[in-house]
């Protein structure tokens, strides 16, 4: 069987040159598949690390015929914000675009059963008690409204188009109502956009993103230290464990950048979603390969093994991340979930079957089983808890800032469990080269684990 040795140069280099190679290709693919002025921010569609993206500044959505009521994300609006949006179909003489604060409370149907003409004054002025103060909110240009309708021909789509200034800093919910019910499928295309920030929401987001990037070079230089102080313990895998973490607050710096900004840049949000896809597939692949025993109770592993777990998580978050532009994807990333839940139980029934087999006549490679096992228990238990609570977060509609922490959370507990793993403490001396006072108050030692065809030592240990 062919194995692969990951910690020569070469192969490091050439992974390297890969994922580089991968970052322009992505980045291309969503320049084909959209062009720039279509790359949307689109929440609905988001899942795993993107499912906390809300708010968008620039919003695209394929509205079916018929519809009578859209609500479209909310959006928080300083003083001076503006917002403008663009409807195309065939038939979409009847549909309104109506902008209201969510602290006022709308009825669709008391709305639909007024007779009502196109110009906004004549809406607002429906339902006194529930939105009676908008009018003073808005600027007189949303009475101002822009048509555009091709008329020449029946089968040529006709154009609206809105445009408008807030007056008074708050949450805005766009609606798009058709009383009628007799529009064809349409396209809106809608734009908001504040003076200084993305969403005055989002304020604190950035210096989140901001503070947990100096987290994982703080990790970086732990991951130093201790090779230098302990180097008969270090690993071939600790190069990608002393590295990863800089992707990784490279991305959120990268992402903090996106929320800090007045709109987001259709280019930036292409750079930024890349960005993540390759450090997000780097730490699973990395999380699988650990799984596979590499550093542990195999010296070398497949390259099928880093094939499997490559191609299924670049499919997994790039699927995600692409979800937002074409259905296909959306279905191509379940997949990806199912296809790497079945590669997790193959693996721990692997690692079962060894281990039993091993019980018989190597006890060393029974500790070293029993510490994958763990680390892969608390990896798998790490990743639905926090999946649990986006998903129960989206649920509740919270604030992206939640969402953010709850799952900036489960990222940084993963590379922790990783540390906690690979990483050499002092409370877990070998009673051989450890002082006398230290081992007095050792109560949980770990075995050195002597691998038979060589004399390197792993001292290793599960998580606590």
């Amino acid at each position: 069987m062919s194995s692969f040795r990951i910690l020569n140069c070469k192969n490091f280099a050439f992974l390297f040159v890969v994922l580089l190679l991968f970052s322009y290709i992505s980045s291309i693919f969503f320049w084909i598949i959209r062009p720039p002025s279509e790359v949307l921010f689109d929440p609905s569609h988001w899942h795993l690390f993107f499912a906390y993206r809300e708010s968008p500044s620039y919003y695209k959505i394929k509205i079916p015929s018929k519809s009578q009521f859209t609500r479209l994300p909310t959006f928080g609006f300083e003083e001076t914000g503006k917002y403008s949006i663009k409807l195309t179909g065939k038939n979409i003489s009847n549909i309104n675009f109506l902008l209201i604060n969510q602290d006022f409370s709308f009825s669709f149907k008391k709305f639909c059963s007024n007779t009502f003409t196109h110009n906004f004054r004549g809406l607002l002025d429906i339902d006194t008690n529930g939105i009676e103060n908008i009018n003073g909110l808005l600027t007189q240009e949303i009475n101002e409204t822009q048509e555009k309708i091709s008329q020449s021909n029946i089968s040529e789509e006709a154009v609206r188009f809105w445009n408008g200034t807030i007056n008074e800093k708050g949450v805005y919910c766009p609606y798009l109502i058709d009383c009628s019910g007799t529009s064809s499928e349409f396209i809106s295309i809608s734009r908001f956009e504040n003076p200084k920030i993305f969403d005055y929401r989002e304020k604190g987001i950035y210096f989140l993103l901001k503070g947990l990037a100096l987290l994982y070079p703080v990790i970086t230089v732990l991951w130093i230290l201790n090779s230098f102080a302990h180097p008969q313990f270090y690993v071939d895998i600790h190069h990608y464990l002393t590295f990863l973490p800089l992707f990784k607050a490279g991305v959120l710096i990268l992402e903090s950048e996106l929320y800090n900004n007045k709109y987001v840049d259709p280019i930036d949000v292409a750079w930024s979603l890349t960005a993540s896809v390759i450090v997000h597939s780097a730490l699973v692949i990395l999380l699988g390969i650990i799984a596979s025993g590499w550093c542990t109770y195999e010296e070398n592993i497949p390259i099928s093994e880093i094939v499997i777990y490559a191609v299924l998580s670049l499919t997994l978050f790039t699927s995600s991340a692409l979800s937002n532009y074409l259905a296909l994807f959306t279905y191509l990333a379940a997949f990806s979930v199912f296809s790497m839940a079945c590669l997790v139980i193959g693996t721990y029934w692997k690692i079962i079957k060894k281990l039993n087999l091993a019980k018989q006549f190597d006890q060393n490679l029974v500790k070293k089983l029993q510490m994958v096992l763990k680390f892969m228990n608390f990896c798998v238990g790490d990743i639905l808890i926090f999946s649990l609570l986006n998903s129960l977060a989206m649920w509740l509609n919270l604030w992206s800032i939640v969402r953010i922490v709850i799952v900036e959370i489960g990222v940084l507990i993963s590379f922790i469990i990783q540390m906690c793993f690979f990483f050499y403490r002092a409370d877990h001396i070998p009673v051989k080269n450890a002082k006398i006072p230290i081992t007095k108050y050792i109560k949980n030692k770990v075995a050195v684990l002597i691998e038979p065809n060589s004399k390197r030592l792993f001292c290793l240990h599960a998580p606590i």
